[in-house]
């Protein structure tokens, strides 16, 4: 190799400084120079000579070029090209850092959060560079560099070009392109055409090797590697590691679909659900995932660990997505009560209690309900369970995977869909206990004597006859018919029979975007609109008598279950209408509506105190009265106060209590709180809540009193207001600065102040102007006012240079003050006394940024364990910390009785 540094030497001594050998790949090494030119340095990528013997240079020359045109933050660029004493080379910028192989090698395993983030940049370049018609084609951890911990692409195109050059010549050297262990199953083949699916599985590949320790599906050879690609499914990665959220495998183990139709057809998309599997996920995130053709969500347990940087993209979502809550109608009490009200209260009971469940389903009589638990060594555990708690719980099979849980119409089985002894598919298992047996589908009929499954091209439904599972050929149903549904959709989410069998509500959308339930007949020929609906709906549960539908959707601050009467022909009566937020996905209704069992997810939080004890130790101790409070808080301007969210029966609302503890007092009772902020004199609080089908700005005194609206608001939260203006994001994506806040009572307009809020009848009305407008500039999230009311602190998602910026409310002024920090700084957190800082957290590190100049301090550096989320509180020039602490997750089996008010 001496040789080779020294022909490279002098074949470029008038351009490059060539030093020394850095790395070497199965395609070309790698060499470290200095560009006389530019004074860089730029490492040079040099083919083997046994394989540029192999191309036509010109060629590979010209279609290198390709490449060169990629600009992108993680994609690494292209400089120069060309063929110096008969090397072919290509030159690009030296990145200081090492490869993921090279991190792999260290420490072969990576935290779920960090793996990840580098698959989810990983996808962003790939998705850019598809976008332009360059495929990679050799995406592997070699090929992807960690600069200041963020991923990088290298050797873009260059495996194309490999490609056109050999031209003929590639059959006959036996030398390819791509690496087998992390090529696609059309790659082994030697698929003529390869399009950016085939990067997905790559990719795909390669995120699997850093959360299970090894490729999926290795063998000793690359034959018996791609012959195994071919054949077989990797096996899930969360037995093997039960920190990986078992929707995260599943999001995996989509990419790593044997058939490109069956993987995640853009890398954005692989991204975006790689992201929304891993942290707690939002509603959206949730029905997002479960909506995807070809992956059906299974246990809902998030990862041990949130994603800190994700948190900056909805600061509240996760509280308020946690939980059962009912809708409390407190803030519209004119609106008069319904007719046909239940005389029975509404009844909430705690079925389960730290048993990690799932998937609940309640049985036709509303007696029993069942539900799978995840057991410590991967396995699911179903078990059936006596609602009255009389009798003991039976377990009825454990399977490898589950992804549904039904029960037949006349509760004699249970329907499951799932992994069975490496067997994917639908199977039944009675009540009494039994062995599992195979059947075709999962929606049964009311007499049970058909199934309905969805056809592979999501725009039928497939019928057939349950008989022949009954006998002795279980499983192969006899097909009967598949009915085509009507509409422009992509897919379908649920279907549900009539309780007469002549009918079914079929759920039809287009992803997150507009949906509708339609009622088919049997025979497939009546076919109508019951709703349209936004996004698209699940949980289709139409009523025994034929008069109501419920189905779930995701509205703004939740997930919340609809009800719509309908006929026995499947005609709408009237308008949706909301009952209540269910907060997770999994809800099963007894026949008679009257019996609901929903599944609760919830990260355990304790709030505390952080005071240096020394130079390198802190002393945390518990604010009493904040037992049971959710992720978010927020102190006082004056230091006094903690307000934080805490989960009650009537759902999240925000609660304060001294900043040293006491007794909490609650004051908002709206159910659903998705951001709130401290006005500048402590005495009032601004919050967003849902208003009817919206979400709206809300002011409530500090002291206690009734929430008072902002005229025409329209808020999905980001708010600021510490000190100056109070800053909203709107719902139309721009965000607001509202220069003067007044309250009108009748025809009067006072100041806003907690002495007027008190005023009964009145509303709040501002003057205000748009501060960033949700325009091609890119997204605004978070905002950190300046003591002064000058800068506003944001992370800006700008097409030229994102990261955190500081921008001028006087003339405009932009600053960048972290490039490209979205990964890095997740937070807006507060200001200090003085005015000439604001104080960020930054991964475990709490940074001072000036309001004038670009010098970041660190103030305190918080442990890796446990993870915090802290408010820094000044009291007598004292620094301290106030934080919440995650002690873990729960998932528990909830029963709601009388849930629907109209029930007659």
């Amino acid at each position: 190799m001496s040789d080779l540094l020294e022909r490279l030497k002098a074949a470029l001594a008038d351009r490059y400084a060539v030093e020394s050998e850095i790395d070497r790949g199965g395609m070309a090494t790698v060499f470290l120079a200095d560009d006389l030119k530019h004074h860089r340095k730029v490492a040079i990528k040099v083919l083997h000579p046994e394989l540029t013997v192999t191309l036509a240079a010109d060629r590979f020359l010209q279609e290198i070029q390709i490449a060169a045109g990629l600009n992108h933050p993680h994609i690494l660029a292209l400089f120069d090209s060309g063929e110096a004493d008969g090397l072919l080379y290509y030159i690009m910028p030296y990145v200081a850092g090492e490869s993921l192989r090279q991190r792999l090698e260290r420490e072969s395993q990576l935290a779920v959060e960090e793996a990840v983030r580098i698959a989810v940049e990983v996808a962003d370049g790939l998705g850019f560079a598809h976008r332009q018609g360059v495929i990679h084609r050799d995406i592997k951890p070699g090929n992807i560099l960690l600069s200041d911990k963020h991923a990088v692409i290298t050797d873009f195109g260059i495996a194309r070009a490999i490609t056109v050059a050999q031209g003929e010549r590639v059959t006959s050297t036996g030398l390819g392109v791509g690496t087998p262990l992390y090529a696609s199953p059309e790659q082994a083949t030697g698929a003529e055409t390869l399009d950016g699916r085939t990067d997905i599985y790559s990719l795909g590949c390669v995120i699997y090797e850093m959360l299970a320790g090894e490729v999926p599906l290795a063998a000793s050879t690359p034959q018996a590697v791609q012959a195994r690609r071919v054949a077989e499914t990797p096996s899930p990665i969360h037995p093997m590691r039960d920190t990986v959220p078992p929707l995260l495998d599943q999001v995996i183990g989509k990419a790593l679909a044997r058939l490109p139709a069956d993987r995640w057809d853009t890398a954005e998309h692989f991204g975006n659900a790689l992201m929304t599997a891993t942290m707690d996920a939002t509603p959206v995130a949730r029905l997002d995932l479960a909506l995807t053709p070809g992956l059906v969500t299974a246990t809902r347990r998030p990862a041990r660990r949130l994603l800190k940087w994700l948190l900056i993209a909805a600061p509240l979502v996760a509280a308020a997505a946690v939980g059962v809550w009912l809708v409390n109608d407190r803030l519209a009490t004119e609106e008069p009560a319904q007719s046909g009200a239940p005389t029975a209260a509404v009844r909430e009971v705690q079925l389960t209690q730290g048993v990690r469940a799932f998937l609940p389903s309640i049985s036709p009589d509303g007696g029993q309900f069942a539900f799978g638990i995840v057991e410590e060594d991967g396995g699911i555990r179903i078990v059936v369970r006596d609602t009255e708690d009389t009798q003991p719980e039976k377990t009825l099979a454990v399977v490898d995977a589950l992804r549904s849980l039904d029960w037949l119409p006349d509760g004699s089985a249970l329907v499951l869909s799932g992994s069975h002894l490496g067997q994917s598919g639908y199977y039944t298992v009675p009540t009494t206990g039994g062995r599992l047996q195979p059947v075709a589908g999962r929606v049964f009929s009311p007499d049970g004597s058909e199934v309905l499954q969805w056809e592979r091209d999501w725009k039928h439904v497939l019928v057939l006859s349950t008989e022949p599972a009954r006998a002795d050929t279980a499983g192969r149903a006899e097909r009967l018919d598949s009915i085509p549904i009507a509409g422009d959709y992509w897919t379908i989410s649920d279907i549900a029979y009539s309780p007469r069998g002549d009918y079914l509500a079929v759920a039809t959308g287009r992803g997150m975007g507009d949906a509708e339930i339609r009622a088919v007949s049997r025979d497939g020929e009546d076919q109508h609109i019951l709703a349209p609906v936004i996004p698209l709906p699940y949980s289709l549960n139409w009523r025994a008598d034929g008069r109501v539908l419920y189905y779930v959707r995701f509205l703004y601050g939740g997930t919340v279950l609809m009800r719509i009467a309908t006929t026995p022909s499947g005609e709408a009566v009237g308008e949706p209408e909301l009952l209540f937020d269910v907060g997770r996905r999994d809800v099963d209704i007894t026949p008679d509506g009257r019996r609901l069992v929903v599944q609760n997810v919830s990260t355990g939080v304790r709030i505390v105190r952080l005071r240096r004890a020394g130079p390198d130790s802190l002393h945390v101790e518990p604010i009493p009265g904040t037992d049971d409070a959710r992720e978010f808080f927020w102190v006082s301007p004056n230091g006094r106060w903690l307000a934080f969210i805490r989960e009650g029966t009537l759902g999240l609302d925000i609660y304060k209590v001294p900043i040293e503890g006491g007794r909490p007092q609650r004051l908002t009772s709206v159910g659903t709180i998705w951001d709130f902020r401290w006005s500048p004199d402590s005495e009032i609080l601004a919050f967003s809540a849902r208003w009817q089908d919206t979400m709206t700005v809300w002011f409530v005194p500090a002291s206690g009193g009734s929430p008072t609206p902002l005229a025409g608001s329209r808020s999905h939260g980001d708010l600021s207001w510490a000190p100056g203006p109070l800053m909203y994001r709107k719902t139309n994506g721009s965000f607001w600065v509202a220069d003067s806040l007044h309250i009108r009572i009748g025809d009067e307009l006072l100041p806003l102040t907690a002495a007027n809020l008190n005023r009964s009848g009145g509303v709040v009305e501002e003057q205000g102007r748009p501060f960033v407008t949700n325009d091609s500039l890119g997204r605004v999230q978070g905002l950190a006012v300046s003591p002064d009311g000058r800068w506003v602190f944001t992370w800006w998602e700008r097409q030229d240079n994102p990261g955190q910026w500081k921008i001028s409310l006087t003339d405009s002024t932009q600053t960048l003050v972290q490039p490209d920090a979205r990964s890095r700084i997740y937070w807006p957190e507060t200001q200090t006394p003085d005015g000439r800082a604001v104080i960020w957290q930054s991964e475990n590190e709490f940074v001072l940024i000036p309001t004038e100049g670009d010098e970041l301090e660190t103030v305190l550096t918080l442990p890796e364990e446990p993870e915090y989320r802290c408010d820094p509180v000044y009291t007598d020039s004292e620094l301290s910390f106030v934080c919440w602490e995650i002690l873990g997750q729960s998932s528990d089996v909830w029963l709601i009785e009388n849930f629907d008010p109209h029930l007659d």
